[in-house]
Formats: C-alpha cells, structure tokens, sequence
C-alpha cells in the first residue's frame, strides 16, 4: 500500500521535483559566500598585529612573577609588530600600518618608555591621516570653503 500525506494538498519535497543541490547564486535562499584571496598584505600583516596583540594581553595577565619572562614576551611583541609595521609599509596598508603603529606604541609604554610611546603615537596618526582626500577633493572643497557655510 502506498503512504497518502496527511494533508491531500500538500506534496513531498521530492515529488515537487526538489533536488539535494544548494539554490543558484542570486536565487532566494541562497547564501551569499565571499572569497577572500589568502596571503595578501592585509592577512599578514593583520595577523601579526592580532598574534602579538593576543601575546600581549597573556603577558599582561599573567602573575608578575618573573620580570624577566614578561619582557622576553614583550619583546616577542615589540618584534612581531615591528614586522606587522614593515609588511604594511611597504605593501602601502595604511591603516593596518597605523594601528601597528599605536600598538607599538602601547608596548612601548608598557616597558617603561614613554617618548619613544609618543613618537610612535604622533607616528600613527600621520600615517593615518596621510592621504585622507585627494589634491582633487582639496581643490574642490578647500577648508576655508567647508567652514563658512
């Protein structure tokens, strides 16, 4: 005998022709998957700058126990990020460059020197600003023009 549904309309999913493949990109229901293209300048320098980010934070919560261990891994840090810093410069991230920047800045103050920190605060920020707008967007809205309105 054959099984009837419970309900006379409705229809099995394999008798609406329904099939076990996912929907057509664009279709309703389908998900929407982004590709991100590994190894670029911003996966590496980006994950430098969240490893010795991490290592930081341990080294911070760590019991002060032995100064000596807390500076090898500061260092440790201070060496990643310092790599982080090179990678984006020279791949032109500026504002991965930057934020490798205030965080050295940070590691800075952490070993106990606070003008090297500013430097590399004023640092960052001057990267960060750097090429903001365009020479064309300056010449179509000077500052002076912005301000009086």
């Amino acid at each position: 005998m054959t099984e009837r549904p419970t309900n006379p309309g409705a229809t099995t999913a394999a008798a609406a022709g329904a099939s076990h493949r996912p929907p057509a990109p664009g279709a309703p229901g389908a998900a929407v998957r982004r590709i991100r293209p590994g190894g670029g300048w911003k996966e590496r320098g980006g994950a430098l700058i969240a490893k010795a980010w991490r290592e930081r934070a341990e080294a911070l919560r760590s019991p002060p126990t032995d100064k000596a261990t807390r500076s090898d891994a500061m260092a440790r840090v201070e060496a990643d990020l310092a790599r982080a810093c090179e990678i984006c410069e020279q791949e032109g991230g500026r504002r991965e460059h930057s934020v490798a920047l205030g965080r050295l800045g940070h590691v800075a103050l952490d070993l106990g020197d606070p003008e090297r920190a500013r430097t590399l605060f004023a640092k960052s920020v001057a990267v960060a600003r750097e090429g903001r707008r365009s020479d064309a967007a300056r010449a179509r809205f000077p500052r002076r023009a912005i301000l009086s309105w």
